[in-house]
């Protein structure tokens, strides 16, 4: 009898401690930041901008069809990233495991893009509804980053995924409005893109061992 009470009353003892971790949701999720950052790595602004559709277009409509398109596929990601939760759940997947997942497709996608030609214009739909194809999709809202804005809105919600795309989208306007597609500025923004590339392999790996270690 006095074995049986000392267990239950270690037993009784743990329910708060247990009861405190569980009522603190997301203290296992990585940095709010750490997410940010690899969208807007995963979007890769500067290898975005050699994939705007130029040819005939002059210099502004070029500007207006990057923001336009870009404020589109931003969209559709934060789109992703709202639906991310309620997915995870439908399927029964914790955000762990989709962590991971979503680690090892940044850790991928960067090493391609890393060791990948920049991207040319792919063909366009007529007028301004290129806007839509290739800028929105694929070039803003690649799978890659779908991927990524599913696991940052399971995590950290949708306005994370918001302000990345905000900061993505305003840099690749910028970037098509000022950077030429050739000579040595276009050199430049080549090793722009592979240095981003490099950096989404890194945070590929950090989301990785973060949600291997949370599991």
């Amino acid at each position: 009898m006095d074995d049986q009470q000392h267990a239950l009353a270690g037993l009784l003892r743990t329910m708060p401690i247990v009861t405190a971790r569980g009522s603190e949701p997301g203290d296992d999720a990585p940095s709010g930041w750490l997410w940010a950052a690899v969208l807007v790595l995963a979007l890769n602004p500067v290898r975005a901008a050699f994939a705007i559709p130029r040819a005939g277009r002059p210099p502004r409509d070029v500007v207006r069809l990057a923001a336009l398109g870009g404020a589109i596929g931003g969209l559709a990601v934060c789109a992703a990233a709202a639906a991310g939760g309620p997915l995870l759940d439908a399927l029964d997947v914790s955000e762990p495991s989709f962590r991971t997942a979503a680690g090892i497709v940044a850790a991928v996608a960067g090493a391609i893009d890393l060791f990948r030609r920049p991207p040319r214009p792919e063909p366009a739909l007529a007028g301004w509804r290129a806007a839509l194809v290739p800028v929105a999709i694929p070039v803003v809202a690649r799978p890659a980053l779908l991927v990524m804005a599913l696991g940052a809105g399971a995590d950290q919600g949708v306005l994370v995924s918001a302000g990345a795309m905000a900061a993505g989208v305003a840099l690749l306007t910028g970037l098509v409005a000022r950077s030429p597609a050739e000579g040595a500025g276009g050199r430049g923004q080549v090793w722009a893109a592979r240095l981003l590339a490099a950096a989404l392999v890194a945070g590929g790996v950090l989301l990785t061992l973060d949600g291997v270690l949370a599991v």
